[in-house]
């Protein structure tokens, strides 16, 4: 005699099986594009990153830091034209084809920001700062060294 005896759940309180095949291989795609995302913004990928894209993300960082700490000059305010002198074909390149930090020209400004752009050595990069006012004196300057690991501007 078999002591067994099969249950069964009235159709209205059977357990759920969950999601489809289909919709679990969307949602897991969807998760990990999102995880690649995520760490792309890190610096997790940044070995396989151009120096180009290295350079348009530290800049554009490290001009956001200069804004917040007060660094920069009252007269950043009130820039009329910005000017880029870079002295290697690669920085010209990038100049034209990469995203630049927002220097925020104005028609009514009244001073010259003058970017000088230079390749190191040992591949990285020094941006110049310089900004002049109307009657073309250097009213503020600062340097910056952004240095790379691994690919750099000179291979």
């Amino acid at each position: 005699m078999d002591n067994h005896q099969e249950i069964k759940a009235s159709p209205g309180l059977q357990k759920a099986t969950g999601a489809s095949p289909g919709l679990k291989i969307v949602l897991m795609t969807l998760s990990l594009i999102l995880i690649f995302l995520g760490l792309w913004e890190t610096d997790f990928f940044e070995r396989f990153k151009t120096p180009e894209q290295k350079l348009e993300k530290v800049w554009s960082r490290d001009f956001e830091k200069l804004k917040k700490t007060q660094i920069l000059s009252a007269g950043f305010s009130n820039i009329k034209k910005v000017e880029y002198i870079a002295t290697s074909k690669r920085l010209k390149d990038f100049l034209l084809h990469y995203k630049k930090p927002d220097f925020s020209e104005k028609a009514q400004g009244q001073n010259l920001l003058e970017i000088f752009m230079d390749v190191l050595d040992d591949g990285g990069v020094v941006i110049q700062y310089d900004l002049i006012d109307a009657k073309g004196n250097t009213v503020w300057e600062l340097g910056r060294t952004f240095n790379f690991k691994g690919k750099s501007f000179t291979n």
